[in-house]
């Protein structure tokens, strides 16, 4: 997503800087109903590949809250943007601890 808006954002983020995003954030909500369009969702989460490096603070992906349980991400690796129902998901590459 955040390459998709480069040019609306005025700078790019490169592949693996979410743990920034989360560093850099001035406000957490507690629970998704305090959400509102535009928010970030971060995965906190382990690789389930042994060796895998961790991710600082377990952040292993993010995305863009729309409403409801809707988001917009990238997922699967393929670096395509899409809309999807519900922020909770199983990922193959690692287990979610939480979101926040």
């Amino acid at each position: 997503a955040m390459r998709d808006l480069k040019e609306d954002f005025g700078f790019t983020i490169g592949p693996w800087n979410q743990a920034y995003q989360l560093d850099t954030l001035p406000e957490r909500v507690e629970k998704v109903t305090d959400l509102t369009p535009g928010d970030l969702v971060f995965y906190l989460g382990d690789y389930v590949k042994e060796g895998a490096k961790p991710q600082k603070h377990d952040c292993v992906h993010v995305e863009v809250y729309i409403g409801g349980e809707r988001t917009l991400g990238a997922r699967w690796g393929k670096g395509v943007v899409q809309e999807w129902d519900s922020y909770a998901f199983e990922a193959k590459s690692w287990k979610v601890k939480e979101y926040i």
